[in-house]
């Protein structure tokens, strides 16, 4: 028995099935209830913690992580990644409002290559990784009506 496949993300031409889609709308959810549970918003304080998994078609992977056959070297042999699983990760954002015009915004993102499609590629070094940023926004003018 095959399962029907559902054309999902134009942009990026990748096909997953219903059953695959189930379980990531569960699993978004879940971390939707601990966001607005757990973390929400204070006065001047805003929170987000995200969990999620990149799925991606063999074209994207190809294009980061294969290998032609023209590039290869006795270093970094060739390699046709397939569509899969590309990594998981785990981002915390929060804003802090200074003022009514000044917020200061950072994020910190993990994200994994482990038990990916793409684990193996001679171009990955590192299969974990951090990242941070900093952000800062300055409202110079508001709308009168105040719009959402």
């Amino acid at each position: 028995k095959t399962s029907k496949t559902i054309k999902l993300f134009r942009i990026m031409d990748m096909d997953i099935t219903e059953q695959q889609l189930k379980q990531a709308k569960a699993w978004y959810l879940s971390a939707k209830e601990i966001q607005q549970k757990h973390l929400g918003k204070a006065k001047n304080i805003s929170a987000r913690l995200d969990i999620g998994l990149l799925y991606a078609q063999q074209r994207y992977n190809d294009y980061y992580y294969g290998v032609p056959a023209r590039f290869a070297t006795p270093e970094r042999a060739e390699y046709q990644p397939e569509s899969g699983l590309h990594s998981y990760f785990l981002l915390l954002s929060s804003t802090l409002q200074q003022t009514q015009q000044l917020n200061i915004s950072f994020f910190l993102r993990l994200r994994t290559l482990d038990s990916s499609v793409v684990a193996d590629s001679p171009l990955v070094r590192d299969k974990v990784y951090l990242s941070t940023g900093i952000g800062f926004t300055w409202i110079f003018m508001k709308s009168k009506t105040g719009g959402s």
